[in-house]
């Protein structure tokens, strides 16, 4: 009996596989195309009883065929498109949500027993993909057999695909930030291209503000300058994120005491930077309108690619908003500013987290606050393109914004 589970290479796929090198451009794309709808025909019935086994998690069934040595060669594949086994067990994971049987579904006991019994964890099937791909870049990650297949099966992060692709490029699209950080704690290169020639370093500011926080986050790590620029969280350092209160001098970092505070500042002294004349300008908020909703690039390209995603809060969407009881006290917070890449005349978007301030920025005469912030923008931003700041809102027209430090890139 042959184990195709289901699966079938088409002669235009042997054609495409039969190309040396990585698939690139069209070939590449249409190469993925069929991949994926051939896919949709796996059938796990159709697998060997050990492949079965695998893929359902059932570990003493494993067990069993392991011991008694009639499971096959650890290190085989099974069906035309050369799945390995931990490739199975990650398939499975994802496919399989209930069972009657009570000793199935321990897809993780299983990946662990397998990998203590010298099985290989970095298998390509026919598309060059390896199991820590399919468990990683699916749009529902598992980022605890992730976790298994690199710290015990010691799986390569930077392992590429026939298309050149590594991991995390595929992780990108899925905004997992748990994910990333997981790939990025253990090595993963920024700088792989794909067979198209884009890196990881190239494409992740087009994925949304979470995956580039956290990416910037990493880059500052490993080149040892992590801290050195406020910003970096949301929470106090002990962890917890409610009922925080912000530093009175630089109006960044949060704290939910005076003695978390105090144990923080051999650390935050270096960066606890006064609003002072030299680095601050003072602009007046214009509240347009007639600007339509702002809709975040990374969702609108999700969206077009049928990713699931968390649906957009309405909120993230408003074109201007002034705080309440913003003439009564003095809002501080910290803003993302994004500049207009064509001409440095249009009008700045201004907002915070929450998007309980939303604005614009004229461009006045001369080199003024707008010009200040263009600069720095440009300067030091994410791509030129956006950057993060400290700022106080004074009143509904009144705005000073510490421009002197672009702080590290926030989640928003």
């Amino acid at each position: 009996m042959q184990f195709d589970g289901g699966l079938t290479v088409t002669p235009q796929m042997r054609r495409l596989m039969s190309q040396p090198g990585t698939l690139s451009g069209d070939a590449g794309q249409r190469f993925r195309e069929l991949y994926s709808d051939g896919s949709a025909a796996f059938d796990i019935s159709r697998l060997s009883p050990f492949g079965l086994a695998c893929c359902a998690g059932v570990l003493k069934e494993v067990e069993k065929l392991v011991e008694g040595r009639t499971a096959p060669p650890l290190d085989g594949t099974e069906t035309p498109y050369e799945f390995g086994y931990a490739t199975l067990i990650v398939s499975g994971a994802q496919r399989i949500t209930g069972s009657d049987n009570p000793d199935s579904l321990k897809h993780d006991r299983v990946l662990e027993y397998l990998i203590s019994k010298g099985m290989p964890v970095d298998v390509p099937d026919i598309a060059g993909q390896t199991a820590l791909y399919h468990c990683t870049a699916s749009p529902a990650p598992l980022i605890d057999l992730a976790r298994i297949l690199i710290v015990s099966g010691k799986a390569d992060v930077n392992h590429r695909s026939r298309y050149g692709e590594v991991a995390l490029l595929g992780v990108f699209q899925q905004n997992r930030v748990d994910v990333v950080d997981l790939l990025m704690e253990h090595g993963a290169d920024l700088d792989v291209p794909d067979g198209d020639g884009l890196s990881a370093r190239q494409f992740f500011v087009n994925c949304g503000p979470q995956i580039t926080a956290c990416i910037r986050k990493w880059v500052r790590k490993r080149e040892g300058t992590e801290g050195e620029v406020g910003g970096e969280s949301m929470a106090c350092i002990c962890g917890k994120k409610k009922d925080l209160k912000v530093c009175a001098r630089c109006k960044v970092s949060k704290y939910c005491s005076p003695a978390c505070q105090k144990s923080d500042w051999k650390r935050h002294k270096r960066i606890c930077v006064a609003f002072s004349s030299t680095n601050s300008v003072t602009i007046k908020p214009f509240y347009n309108t007639a600007v339509g909703k702002m809709l975040p690039t990374a969702a609108v390209t999700r969206n077009a690619l049928g990713i699931p995603q968390d649906p957009v809060n309405p909120k993230h969407m408003r074109a201007s908003h002034v705080p309440d009881n913003v003439d009564k006290k003095d809002k501080d917070m910290i803003i993302k500013v994004q500049v207009p890449l064509a001409a440095p005349t249009m009008d700045l978007l201004v907002y915070d987290k929450k998007r309980d301030f939303v604005c614009s920025v004229r461009r006045g005469d001369g080199f003024d606050a707008y010009d200040k912030i263009y600069a720095a923008v440009r300067a030091h931003g994410v791509g030129g393109a956006k950057a993060y700041f400290a700022a106080t809102l004074k009143s509904e027209n009144e705005l000073v914004v510490k421009v002197g430090d672009v702080l590290a890139e926030q989640p928003f």
